[in-house]
C-alpha cells in the first residue's frame, strides 16, 4: 500500500545497475576502480549513459533486463505494472534510464512479494541485508533466490555464512553478483 519508490532505497537500483555494468574481472581485480568508473561514465553522459549497453545474452540497458524467448523478464513485469506505463518496445525502453530504473523497482516489487514474509520482514529491516535477496532475484530469477533464502532460513545464516549458501544454491555468475553487491553497496555508502 505504498508507492514502490518509498519501498526501496535509491541505494538499491545505484547499486544494481553499477553491478550490471561491471566486467567480473574488472572488479575483482580492482572495485574501486569498476565504481568510479561507473560513476564517471553516467557523470559523463548523463541519462544517455548505458542507453545502448548490450550484453551477449541480449540484456539491454543500465539495468540489463534480458526479453528472449527463452527469458521475456521486460515483458512479463509491462504486464504485471501496466499502471507504471512503461515503454511497451524493450529496445526503446532499455535505451531510456529513467523507464530502465522504473522497470527494476517493479521487478523487485514482483520479486520480493513472491518471498516468504520473513524474507519481507528482514528487508523492511535492513535494507542491505535483506536487498541480498532482491540482487539474487534481479540476476539469477526467483527460484533460485528462493532456495537461497530456505537455506539461510535452515541454518540461521548471517552475513559471513551467506558466502558459503551462495556457493550450494546460486550460478557462479550470481555468486559473482551477490559480491559485488556487498562491496559496491558499501562503496557507495562511503561516497
Amino acid at each position: 500500500e505504498k508507492f514502490l519508490c518509498n519501498v526501496f532505497p535509491d541505494r538499491m537500483f545505484l547499486t544494481l545497475g553499477a553491478i550490471e555494468q561491471m566486467d567480473d574481472g574488472e572488479f575483482f581485480a580492482n572495485p574501486e576502480y569498476s565504481v568510479k568508473k561507473f560513476l564517471a561514465h553516467i557523470a559523463r553522459n548523463d541519462k544517455e549513459a548505458f542507453s545502448y549497453s548490450v550484453s551477449n545474452d541480449g540484456a539491454r540497458g543500465l539495468m540489463q533486463f534480458m526479453n528472449s524467448k527463452r527469458n521475456a523478464t521486460y515483458n512479463l513485469v509491462l504486464r504485471k505494472y501496466r499502471e507504471v506505463n512503461l515503454v511497451t518496445d524493450h529496445e526503446k525502453g532499455m535505451a531510456d534510464m529513467k523507464n530502465s530504473i522504473k522497470a527494476a523497482i517493479c521487478l523487485a516489487d514482483m520479486n520480493i512479494a513472491q518471498m516468504p514474509q520473513r524474507a519481507k520482514d528482514k528487508f523492511k529491516d535492513d535494507w542491505f541485508l535483506g536487498g541480498i535477496f532482491v540482487a539474487a532475484a534481479h540476476n539469477g530469477g526467483i527460484g533460485r533466490t528462493l532456495l537461497l533464502w530456505k537455506e539461510s532460513e535452515r541454518k540461521q545464516a548471517g552475513l559471513g555464512f551467506y558466502t558459503y549458501i551462495q556457493k550450494r544454491v546460486l550460478l557462479k555468475e550470481t555468486e559473482n553478483f551477490i559480491k559485488k553487491y556487498f562491496e559496491t553497496w558499501k562503496m557507495l555508502e562511503s561516497r
